[in-house]
């Protein structure tokens, strides 16, 4: 027979056991605590590095930055720290926060540039290190180039055989009369007029100059072309064999506008481009290259390379046909178009 004595002492022990405070709570030392988001983040981030550490995390390493002066150093568990800058000391610390941010004076926007974290532990010592090179972005120049006047617009685009029904029946020549390929006559009449064209099977072909072999063309005179065979050139060729580039390209009096020469127009700065046919999705910035002539290009007058059929029927909205704009030349801020800068 089991003492009544017996299940009583087995309660009291199990509840002594559930209630025995654990073994490291009973030490003075140990402290114990939450952790917020930031440092767990923060732990998690330099998991893998020393204890003492100076860490650069603005601007970026090998980046172009609109704004060169400004920098955020994180610091963890340094005496002092210096923040250089191409061998220059901008800032020093004592004891410095978490996180400091600071703003110098840049002597230039041209030089490129090599900020230091050197982070120094109570005896002096180097014991954290980091590094970004990086390149400011020129500011933007006012400046808009030297007046050519006011000229008159006209679109014209690469002409995509798939856009035009009819029977493949009209033969298309290159300049030494052989055949390149038979294509609806409507396409063909289109092409002769834009210049440049994408074949049913994907070539580009060109305005290669006058021949006898072609049908007439609707303004006159008879075309032949070459076949395009530059990759970098999908949207045709210019007047001296340049790759056309959609929206930035325009044909010109080169008695006015030299070959090559970029042009801002401020009717067009701050313009939205929206995307259709895989080009636009961008806001305009005036800027433009003299990539080209034409035929009946003629003294205040310039073609604007659209890139497609539909970009320009969407652009008409905005700017009709023989709207006029004023056109300046060689402007600083479109600098990027010029040839050289390619």
């Amino acid at each position: 027979m089991t003492s009544w004595w017996f299940p009583v002492a087995l309660s009291l022990a199990g509840w002594c056991a559930c209630a025995r405070i654990p073994a490291w709570e009973g030490f003075a030392g140990v402290q114990t605590r939450g952790f917020t988001p930031q440092e767990l983040a923060w732990d998690a981030y330099f998991s893998g590095e020393e204890p003492s550490a100076c860490k650069i995390l603005w601007p970026h390493d090998g980046t172009i930055e609109p704004d060169p002066n400004a920098s955020i150093v994180h610091f963890r568990g340094v005496e002092t720290a210096h923040l250089v800058e191409n061998g220059r000391l901008l800032r020093a610390w004592k004891v410095p926060f978490p996180v400091e941010e600071h703003t110098s004076d840049a002597v230039d926007y041209q030089t490129p540039r090599v900020l230091e974290c050197l982070g120094y532990d109570p005896m002096g010592r180097l014991v954290a290190y980091d590094r970004v090179d990086y390149t400011p972005w020129p500011p933007l120049v006012t400046d808009p180039g030297d007046l050519v006047g006011s000229l008159w617009i006209t679109y014209y685009y690469l002409s995509v055989e798939m856009d035009w029904e009819g029977p493949r029946e009209i033969p298309i020549y290159d300049k030494q009369c052989r055949l390149m390929a038979h294509v609806p006559y409507k396409f063909a009449t289109d092409v002769c007029i834009e210049g440049s064209g994408r074949l049913f099977e994907g070539t580009v072909i060109n305005y290669a100059g006058r021949c006898d072999c072609s049908i007439p063309c609707p303004l006159g005179g008879r075309i032949c072309y070459l076949e395009v065979t530059d990759p970098g050139a999908s949207w045709g060729l210019g007047s001296r064999r340049n790759a056309l580039v959609p929206l930035r390209s325009v044909a010109v009096d080169n008695r006015v506008i030299p070959h090559g020469a970029t042009l801002y127009m401020p009717e067009w700065d701050g313009v939205n481009i929206p995307l259709i046919d895989g080009i636009g999705g961008f806001v305009h910035d005036g800027c433009f290259r003299a990539d080209d002539v034409g035929g009946a290009i003629k003294g205040d007058h310039f073609d604007f390379f659209s890139g497609t059929r539909a970009m320009w029927l969407l652009l008409e909205r905005r700017f009709r046909t023989r709207s006029r704009f004023t056109v300046y030349m060689d402007a600083g801020r479109c600098r990027y178009l010029a040839p050289s800068a390619g």
